[in-house]
């Protein structure tokens, strides 16, 4: 602001009028002094490089006195300046001690941030002078100070606002190969609020080369993906203190599929081996969601790779280390999810496992899953060649192993690419020939081995033929159906179905021949009389029935068709026997030698293999 105009006393006027007075005179005798130098000048006009010399001597030192007082003021202004911002910069530095002495009882971040601000920039302008060294360490520990209690904040927040995922959550996003789609990621949230979080976080990585705060967020994180997934398998293996939630949680998780419930052959069971994969997958989702969550904090791509990077690792490493591979002893059914999931997400999995620094352990699990994948399937076939147990149906029916192996089979089939994977990277495909026919060619080979051992069991051959027939049908019709057709079609011993056709009518034709005896009575041409005919007629068949009135065939088409070729060969010689001896019959003991007419042995006939009787 300018300053009020100066109005001069009347003394002090009248002093500037006398020397104004003094300069009037001291002027009159400049003038004269003037008339002087002038004739002076004029005398010296003809020596005038000795004047301009000694003009040059007298006007140089008034130079040079002009630029140092320039100089001096130039100082003096920055002198002004410098002085204006320390006491500035001591006053924030001020208000910043202040501040932190008050503790968090009145913290405002925001407040406190620009105050951290402000002794950044005082420590700045300070380093700049070296004069005031005292008071830049002062304000560098203050701020150090000021650093650590942003940090302890940081790590406060990351504490409180991480949440672990619930398990019903998981199992509800869960997919029919136990996997977590991306699109489902958005319904489950690890942290509360990344608001606070993204200011500390920002600053702390802006402001300071301390990275405690960073491991801390890592340690928290990837502890609470550990702790998902150990709650994940507490529940699973029912080993969770709320029965209601661990009830809820194994049904959604093992019955739900891309249509709200699996099917009723979901063959993969609650198997340790099942537990594995729903754990990768849980890992996997939740190193996606870190991604997430890095960047929306920290918003520097180097920074969050770090982190996810190290997050990843040991949530991995635990995974990986406590899979019971080694200890499985279940079927390769069982293996599926897991082995589909190292080969689908392969490139993901070794990518990832590599970044965090985990490749040798990840490589020699993946080994040993497929080592012992292939080994499993190896046992089975081992299984179905060298089973000695005989048990079998009474009735004929198909075995229980040979459904079993036709559903494995088609697992095999509908997870081809998997089992591929599985054989060729256990070392066990030579690469002679397609995987996988080559492998159904063992276990169907096996399968008719064990089956042909176990219809030994049977006292009555007739019985052996059906079981036999039962079996040999189930397994041409399966593969017969998508996807084993496929395959079958490219089974190197080929015509695999045509030869199927052969054996069951093999049996076929075995087990028709129980009923030659009855038609032995039909075509006896001795002289023996009607009457024995008729009652050895009933004896044969009455003993024929009695034996096979509990064999069964479940499929009912086949049934009709084995019905039918039975009416053919004994029916139809019955009704030509009945009529060519109508006559003879006629005075026949109704009850006793004409126990049976056509009508009363198609009936018979009919019930056969019908297990509503």
């Amino acid at each position: 602001m300018q300053p009020d105009r100066y109005v001069p006393t009347l003394d002090e006027l009248q002093q500037t009028l006398a020397k104004e007075e003094n300069w009037l005179k001291d002027f009159q005798k400049c003038q004269t002094t003037n008339q002087r130098i002038n004739e002076d000048v004029c005398k010296r006009l003809d020596n005038f490089t000795q004047q301009i010399d000694e003009l040059r001597a007298r006007v140089a030192p008034l130079c040079s006195k002009t630029t140092s007082i320039q100089r001096k003021q130039q100082n003096v202004k920055k002198l002004l300046g410098i002085v204006e911002a320390s006491i500035q910069f001591y006053g924030k530095t001020v208000e910043f001690e202040s501040a932190f002495r008050r503790g968090t009882a009145n913290f405002s971040l925001p407040e406190y941030l620009e105050r951290m601000d402000g002794l950044r920039e005082a420590i700045a302008f300070f380093g700049r002078n070296s004069a005031h060294k005292g008071q830049l360490d002062t304000m560098k520990e203050s701020f150090e100070v000021g650093c650590s209690f942003l940090e302890t904040e940081f790590n406060n927040a990351v504490r409180f606002e991480t949440v672990p995922l619930d398990p019903v959550k998981i199992a509800d996003c869960l997919d029919e190969n136990y996997e977590i789609s991306s699109t489902r990621l958005s319904e489950l949230q690890t942290i509360k609020d990344t608001s606070k979080l993204a200011i500390l976080g920002r600053y702390l990585h802006k402001n300071t080369n301390n990275q405690d705060y960073l491991q801390y967020y890592i340690t928290n994180r990837a502890q609470n993906i550990i702790k998902t997934i150990r709650l994940a398998n507490d529940q699973l293996r029912g080993f969770a203190q709320n029965k209601a939630t661990r009830i809820q949680f194994i049904k959604s998780t093992f019955r739900r599929g891309k249509t709200g419930e699996r099917q009723t052959d979901d063959p993969w069971g609650e198997s340790l081996m099942t537990l594995t994969a729903i754990s990768l997958s849980i890992v996997m989702a939740m190193i996606q969601i870190e991604t997430e969550v890095a960047s929306k904090i920290f918003q520097n791509v180097d920074v969050e790779a770090q982190l996810v990077r190290r997050i990843a690792s040991q949530p991995l490493q635990e995974v990986m280390e406590k899979a019971p591979v080694s200890q499985f002893e279940s079927n390769f059914v069982s293996m599926i999810p897991l082995v589909r999931l190292l080969t689908v997400h392969s490139a993901q999995l070794s990518s990832l496992t590599q970044n965090a620094g985990q490749s040798d352990l990840y490589q020699s699990f993946c080994r040993n899953v497929f080592n012992k994948g292939a080994h499993v399937i190896n046992d089975f076939i081992d299984h179905l060649t060298n089973e000695h147990m005989r048990f079998v149906p009474e009735d004929g029916n198909v075995h229980e192993i040979t459904s079993n192996t036709m559903n494995f089979l088609k697992i095999l089939a509908k997870y081809q690419n998997v089992v591929v994977n599985v054989m060729t990277r256990s070392g066990k495909a030579d690469g002679s020939e397609p995987v996988l026919p080559k492998l159904f060619s063992q276990i169907l080979a096996a399968l008719g081995v064990n089956l042909k051992n176990k219809s030994g069991a049977y006292a009555d051959p007739s019985l052996t033929a059906l079981f036999l027939f039962n079996n040999f049908s189930y397994i041409k019709n399966g593969l017969k159906e998508e996807p084993l057709k496929r395959i079958a079609r490219d089974v190197k011993s080929a015509q695999l179905v045509s030869f199927y056709e052969q054996q069951i009518s093999g049996y076929l034709k075995k087990y028709l021949e129980s009923w030659n005896r009855v038609l032995a009575v039909l075509n006896d041409n001795t002289n023996g009389s009607v009457k024995s005919k008729y009652a050895n007629f009933n004896k044969e068949f009455d003993n024929v029935i009695a034996a096979q009135k509990h064999f069964c065939v479940v499929d009912v088409p086949t049934a009709e068709y084995i019905r039918k070729r039975i009416k053919d060969l004994v029916l139809a010689p019955y009704i030509e026997f009945t009529r060519k001896h109508s006559q003879e019959a006629a005075n026949f003991n109704l009850d006793r030698q004409l126990k049976y007419d056509a009508e009363s042995v198609e009936i018979i006939i009919n019930r056969l293999f019908d297990v509503s009787y």
